[in-house]
């Protein structure tokens, strides 16, 4: 299940979707204190899980639209931050 979900205009015509996406903050790691208790930082995870044409809801393969991937990215990391979770 998806963590977030938010509706945007994209593509060079502003079509309307909603697009569902997992993001899980980095993790700093520990480099401090017994060796034991250590492990190394992780990066954040971020992963589309679906993108839907609104107002029907029908799922769309975002991989025909080769300029929609990025602005998909900048829209989902642009709400978490905005949000203060990323």
């Amino acid at each position: 299940m998806p963590n977030y979900t938010i509706s945007a205009e994209i593509g060079e015509y502003d079509m309307p979707v909603n697009i569902e996406f997992d993001y899980t903050p980095g993790d700093p790691g520990k480099s401090y204190g017994d060796p034991e208790t250590c492990y190394p930082p992780e990066g954040p995870t971020f992963e589309v899980c679906g993108v839907f044409l609104w107002p029907s809801n029908k799922h769309t393969d975002i991989s025909d639209f080769e300029s929609w991937g990025k602005q998909i990215e900048e829209l989902c990391l642009d709400h978490v931050a905005s949000i203060g979770e990323a």
